[in-house]
């Protein structure tokens, strides 16, 4: 008996020395916040006016609201347009924390038509057109979306052939301005 009680004591004595669990919120970058560097950047593409310090403003102002622990970030922009029978243009965003905001398209013309536009007679060129955004994060490599694509100014002919491929007809002349469905304008022809 006297070593049962001996043997009790000693497990009391060892519980006291185990350390107690003292449960801690790591601080995380992940995917949460790079997906949130995406929407900065795809905001700023679909208003440049806006300016990409005033788009990250407002992010690390949500960012406080919320505590999604976005670190600062800085931040790289391009862009290019080559218009033409044969073109393409680009859009790009890149942080320093390897978040890439990708929007790029080509087109090919493929052939020409008359229409009626406001009782005028106008030359159309018809251009074949790939466009896609590619996301890229360390947490999920690379992202590849079609947004749909219209006329704002519902002069163009829009058609989808699937898998981000397009024939869009606009009048022939200067680069024709189309929107994503992020409001993000792309310019097709000229």
């Amino acid at each position: 008996m006297l070593a049962a009680v001996i043997l009790a004591i000693s497990l009391l004595a060892a519980l006291e020395n185990l350390r107690v669990p003292r449960p801690r919120i790591a601080a995380y970058y992940g995917e949460l916040q790079s997906a949130e560097l995406i929407h900065a950047a795809r905001l700023y593409w679909s208003n440049p006016a806006l300016g990409m310090d005033r788009a990250l403003a407002a992010l690390y102002e949500h960012n406080e609201s919320l505590n999604l622990m976005l670190p600062p970030v800085s931040y790289a922009l391009g862009s290019a347009l080559h218009p033409g029978d044969s073109g393409y243009g680009y859009y790009r965003t890149e942080y320093n924390v390897s978040v890439v905001f990708h929007a790029c398209w080509e087109w090919e013309l493929v052939g020409t038509y008359s229409k009626r536009v406001a009782g005028v007679e106008v030359l159309f060129n018809n251009y074949s057109l790939y466009y896609r955004h590619e996301y890229s994060a360390p947490q999920w490599g690379t992202i590849l979306l079609h947004p749909e694509i219209w006329d704002p100014a519902g002069v163009a002919d829009v058609f989808c052939v699937g898998e981000g491929r397009w024939f869009v007809g606009v009048p022939a002349g200067a680069p024709y301005p189309l929107e994503d469905e992020f409001g993000i304008t792309i310019y097709v022809g000229g």
